[in-house]
């Protein structure tokens, strides 16, 4: 058996045991939860993506969608 350390914030674990414990589990073993999800993906168990990046006209367009506002209206 190995073990792992790992240097969080105070309250980084302070709210993870917090969340945890409300989910009938420990930090640690969420922790091993993780490694053995990653480890049957063959990759991090969740997606990992970059956000978007927008020019300001498409940030817009995209805040302003379903409203009836023409961005033009702006300029």
């Amino acid at each position: 058996m190995k073990n792992i350390q790992v240097r969080v914030e105070d309250s980084l674990k302070e709210k993870s045991d917090k969340l945890f414990k409300a989910l009938g589990t420990r930090t640690n073993e969420a922790i091993k939860i993780f490694l053995n999800m990653s480890v049957n993906k063959n990759g991090f168990p969740f997606a990992i993506q970059m956000e978007k990046i927008h020019t300001l006209e498409e940030w817009l367009e995209e805040k302003t969608a379903g409203y009836d506002i023409q961005i033009n209206d702006y300029y």
